[in-house]
């Protein structure tokens, strides 16, 4: 059994946004604090965050209390890692959970366990530009290996699990928790969610919803370090009757979105798991995603629960055909799909990590 008021640690880069992997520690960290584990936490600053996690009451450390313009990776990874130096001399948890690979200070940490949760594997990042366009030096003094100082490593998909595995690392699979999203009244309209980066190809979505002539919303959040993807979607909506864009919406407005759209569409290529994909199927949204990744093979099961593509005018095509369902066939695909978004439900999700702490402690 866990021994009550034990220190627990979550350590991750910030909270500016609340996307999948937020998600996941959100869930964790009220989980812990319901169980009565003592929480504490480390990011890299506190600004702009957001107050889901600013309520939380936890034991905050930052590496800086506000953000400083043009601050170089190695100024800000310097001061991170003084602030969780820190915090595990005063803390001493007997475990600490991380994502972060910036995270240098826990090679030195012996006190506890070491659990390392990957949302991908670290050599994507590094392959696809993410981190080359840093200096490599600073790359290879300190990007943190969490595989050789985890006592346990977890990933969020069997497409991660099977990525990590060519590059050495056993990882055991934790499908991040997925709270589910009221159904509302449908309306012919598609959804795409997401954080406004190149990555999640928002683009395409715009494109297959303008081919299929139906309506389409783009949800997400803006990454203040560039906006020029920001812009260019912005501009892509302005031309198109039909499509809009909104930014940085609060969990009324996504919710309600969500509720009442009838397609979801997910285009990037090499998503890992794509949370936002099982909320909107358990809002008995379709789900029309790029056949690769965690949404197709771990999510709608290769075409079991859902639809698959790999050009956009396949999309098109899966659009026109669920358009042309009957009610009783239409009701009985959105049923199917809602149905197995349950396979996700956040209850799952705060079982299995309670269960796997307490066996640490």
């Amino acid at each position: 059994m866990a021994i009550r008021n034990s220190s627990i640690m979550i350590v991750h880069h910030g909270f500016e946004t609340i996307s999948g992997g937020e998600k996941i520690l959100l869930t964790l960290i009220d989980e812990l604090i319901k169980k009565g584990f003592r929480v504490s936490t480390v990011t890299a600053w506190d600004y702009k965050i957001k107050d889901r996690y600013i309520s939380l009451k936890v034991k905050k450390y930052y590496g800086l209390r506000k953000r400083v313009p043009r601050m170089t990776l190695f100024q800000r990874t310097i001061l991170f890692n003084r602030a969780l130096s820190k915090a595990l001399k005063k803390e001493k948890p007997k475990v600490v959970w991380t994502d972060c690979e910036w995270a240098k200070e826990l090679e030195k940490y012996q006190d506890g366990c070491v659990i390392a949760y990957y949302h991908m594997p670290p050599d994507i990042r590094i392959k696809n530009g993410t981190l080359f366009k840093f200096r490599k030096w600073l790359v290879e003094k300190y990007l943190t290996q969490l595989h050789e100082i985890a006592d346990i490593s977890l990933c969020n998909s069997m497409f991660t699990q099977e990525r990590l595995k060519k590059i050495g690392i056993n990882a055991r699979i934790l499908y991040p928790p997925v709270k589910p999203i009221k159904t509302l009244k449908k309306v012919k309209q598609a959804i795409t969610i997401g954080r406004l980066i190149p990555a999640k190809r928002h683009e395409i979505a715009i494109l297959i919803a303008k081919k299929a002539n139906l309506p389409i919303k783009v949800l997400g959040w803006r990454y203040w370090g560039d906006l020029n993807y920001f812009n260019y979607l912005q501009s892509l909506c302005n031309e198109q009757e039909n499509a809009f864009l909104i930014s940085d919406a609060d969990d009324k407005v996504l919710n309600e979105e969500i509720g009442k759209s009838l397609i979801y569409l997910h285009c990037n290529p090499n998503e890992d798991f794509g949370i936002s994909v099982v909320e909107a199927m358990s809002a008995k949204c379709i789900p029309i995603v790029y056949a690769n990744g965690g949404p197709w093979t771990d999510i709608i099961q290769e075409g079991k629960y859902g639809f698959g593509f790999k050009e956009p005018d396949e999309a098109v095509e899966k659009i026109k055909e669920i358009l042309k369902l009957d009610n009783e066939t239409l009701s009985e695909l959105r049923s199917k799909v809602k149905l197995r978004a349950y396979n996700f439900h956040e209850s799952i999700f705060r079982r299995n990590v309670t269960q796997l702490i307490e066996r640490l402690l």
